[in-house]
């Protein structure tokens, strides 16, 4: 018996379709909080954020984020991809670089990636263990982008290259804020 070949599409799956399998956000397994951190309103609302979720941070003693080394490299590896450090961003975070064809600058929301992506340049790019760090300072980063727009002329920016914010942003509401700032 003959059936006639199934029809494919290279159209993404129809809602209700069998093989559809429901997102899942990341929830990290450790979330620790520096002391700066903790000083600014935006650093606040997102340990109200995560601890509404039901999650449980810590604040550290020290700006110093410790105990994301194992005791080998796969160990340390999974330590650090689960888990989610806000601090501080550093002043370097203030100087934006350009960054043709993309955008004409980049400023950063966060730093590292909850993904396992086997392809992703981000391992070899970012130094340390690969933790995510959110920066609490985001509102003083994006005023800071004032001063990189060119008078006169459509100025664009991107928002991380070092990470993926729409990842983060049921735990920190970075992108909303960027968004918004822009608008």
């Amino acid at each position: 018996m003959q059936t006639e070949p199934k029809e494919t599409s290279l159209l993404p799956i129809q809602p209700g379709e069998d093989d559809q399998k429901p997102t899942r956000l990341w929830m990290p397994r450790r979330i620790v909080f520096t002391p700066e951190s903790m000083v600014e309103p935006y650093g606040l609302k997102i340990f109200e954020q995560v601890t509404r979720l039901g999650l449980k941070p810590e604040i550290l003693k020290s700006n110093r984020i410790t105990g994301l080394r194992g005791e080998n490299e796969r160990e340390t590896y999974r330590l650090a991809k689960s888990t989610l450090a806000v601090v501080k961003a550093p002043p370097s975070a203030m100087r934006l670089t350009p960054i043709p064809p993309s955008a004409d600058w980049q400023f950063h929301i966060a730093q590292g990636c909850p993904a396992h992506c086997h392809y992703c340049y981000l391992a070899g790019s970012l130094s340390g263990p690969p933790a995510v760090r959110v920066y609490s300072n985001l509102p003083e980063i994006l005023e800071n982008n004032i001063h990189f727009e060119r008078p006169g002329q459509f100025t664009t920016f991107e928002a991380s290259c070092y990470t993926d914010p729409l990842s983060l942003e049921h735990l920190t509401g970075g992108l909303s804020l960027s968004i918004e700032h822009f608008s």
